[in-house]
């Protein structure tokens, strides 16, 4: 059972993951072009914070095995 849920949060993060990075890259950088527009910024900064906290988040929930006010840190970050 561990090991299904551990499959199911690894595939999901990979999901959202990849599409993160379609809607960074793609949408937001190539596209439109969003940080060159000033009404704008304020979103694109939004996103580049989150895209580094998604990086410590995937290190603190996946990589090592936190816990304490750690994980409490972690839980914050995905709210």
């Amino acid at each position: 059972m561990e090991k299904i849920i551990i499959v199911s949060a690894t595939a999901c993060v990979l999901i959202f993951g990849v599409i993160g990075i379609i809607d960074g890259f793609y949408y937001h950088l190539w596209k439109f072009k969003l940080h060159k527009h000033p009404e704008t910024r304020f979103e694109h900064w939004t996103h580049t914070i989150r895209a580094a906290l998604f990086l410590v988040l995937l290190i603190m929930l996946f990589l090592y095995d936190f816990g304490g006010y750690y994980l409490l840190l972690a839980v914050a970050f995905v709210i």
